[in-house]
Formats: C-alpha cells, sequence, structure tokens
C-alpha cells in the first residue's frame, strides 16, 4: 500500500467511520481526567495535551475538544526527558521483572 492509499484509506475511514456515541463525552472526561495524583496528575495532563494537539479538526469536533497548541509536543518532549531522568535508564517495574526471571532460572 502506498502512502497516499493510505492516506485516502485513511480519509475514509474519519469521514464515513468516525462517530461520536452516547458515551463519548464521558469516555473524553475520564481520559482527560484520570485518578492520578500529584505528579503524575500533571505529567499526564501535559502528554493527554500533547496528543490532542495532534488531532485534525474533525476528530477534535467528534471528541468535543478544543485545539491545542503544537506547543504541548515540546512541553511534553522535555517533561518526557524529565521524567525518564527521575526514572532512569529503564522503567523500575522492567528492573523487577528482569530480577524475577533471573530467581525462576534453574541454577
Amino acid at each position: 500500500m502506498s502512502v497516499a492509499e493510505l492516506e485516502a484509506a485513511l480519509a475514509d475511514f474519519r469521514k464515513n467511520d468516525l462517530t461520536t456515541v452516547a458515551r463519548t463525552a464521558e469516555v473524553v472526561r475520564f481520559i482527560l481526567n484520570p485518578p492520578f495524583d500529584g505528579a503524575g496528575k500533571f505529567f499526564y495532563k501535559v502528554i493527554s495535551n500533547a496528543a490532542i494537539a495532534t488531532l485534525d479538526q474533525h476528530e477534535l469536533t467528534l471528541l468535543g475538544l478544543k485545539k491545542r497548541s503544537k506547543i504541548w509536543l515540546r512541553i511534553s518532549r522535555v517533561s518526557l526527558d524529565i521524567f525518564l531522568a527521575i526514572l532512569g535508564p529503564e522503567p523500575p517495574a522492567m528492573q523487577v521483572a528482569r530480577e524475577r526471571i533471573e530467581r525462576s532460572q534453574p541454577a
């Protein structure tokens, strides 16, 4: 499939298949206001604003959202860099999983 064919398929999907349903507003509210506290909520807000900045006008209308500035993409990149610096080279859950795998290996 060429890029042009993919773009055409996506345009057709957006026009003919994407729609708002009864629960759309409820789902959008939950996604934009997850049950996080403190720094988690801050980072999530930055990431969600960046995601919204990537949506086209049709998608924004379907979801009942307002356009976000593309500056959120840069802010999210910086925030992710900070977050990764805090977590270290790999997420703590991955390190725990590696340790669990290692313990389960025969001696």
